[in-house]
């Protein structure tokens, strides 16, 4: 199995995970009133698992391990806490939460092949929450197209990436796939490089890149094709002002990945 879990977790409905966070979130309110809205997010969480415990609401998990492992290749993630055997409950001590929460739980929800869960912010005034749910299944998410007609970079890198995807399905974070991918071209740490930019003849100072070698840029996204099309264009710009010729991107879309190479002129 790519994707390696210490226990099996049940794909619960709208209605069992009612059920369960009307009794959690009963707890979440008292550890708010109670330990005020300033402490560290594992001082919440310690309090919260006890409380949870204590209730029966077993079997409870804190930090469960999820490990991500694609041939030589391995990243592991920790779940904050597992209620009732299968809803899963991030913690977190944010001034507010945004977009980037919302990602990191949908992410644990994909790789662990669930569908409920809820974060839990201690940090405002009044608890803020905000559920995340979804139906894809690992079988869906392995369904994808491959897209290469405008590729110009080297064919081991498709292959590579239509294994990964195969392996792990596509809806993953961004910066999951760019992980494993860079692993096998040498490492991010290696092929991460400032490049100096310039516009009309003025120097404007050096820009990150991922390098895959001295004139050729690597870019991995994760988006839908409104939102590619857009970003196709300030990829362009951006190679133009820098001395890198090819800017190879592979896009890994829901059902589509789509491999491009696009040429600085």
């Amino acid at each position: 199995m790519p994707i390696l879990l210490p226990i099996d977790l049940p794909r619960i409905t709208e209605s069992q995970m009612r059920e369960i966070d009307y009794q959690v979130m009963g707890y979440a309110f008292s550890i708010h009133n109670e330990l005020g809205r300033l402490c560290d997010e594992q001082v919440y969480q310690s309090d919260f698992v006890q409380r949870i415990y204590e209730a029966s609401l077993c079997p409870v998990y804190r930090e469960l391990p999820v490990v991500t492992a694609f041939r030589t290749f391995s990243k592991t993630f920790k779940l904050d806490c597992i209620v009732a055997g299968g809803a899963i409950y991030e913690l977190k001590t944010v001034a507010r939460l945004n977009r980037n929460h919302f990602a990191q739980l949908l992410n644990y929800l994909l790789l662990t092949n669930t569908t409920r869960g809820k974060l839990i912010n201690f940090r405002p005034k009044r608890v803020q929450t905000r559920f995340v749910n979804t139906s894809l299944t690992l079988q869906e998410r392995r369904r994808f197209s491959i897209q290469r007609s405008d590729w110009q970079g080297n064919d081991s890198l498709v292959d590579l990436v239509d294994d990964l995807l195969a392996d792990w399905g596509t809806g993953l974070a961004t910066s999951l796939y760019r992980q494993a991918i860079l692993h096998f071209l040498g490492g991010s740490g290696n092929l991460y490089r400032l490049v100096p930019m310039s516009r009309g003849g003025h120097s404007l100072g050096n820009q990150h890149f991922y390098l895959i070698d001295d004139v050729s840029a690597f870019f991995v996204t994760t988006m839908n094709q409104a939102k590619r099309q857009q970003h196709c264009e300030h990829l362009v710009s951006l190679l133009r002002h820098s001395p890198i010729r090819y800017g190879h991107w592979v896009n890994i879309d829901l059902h589509a990945v789509q491999f491009t190479t696009l040429v600085s002129t």
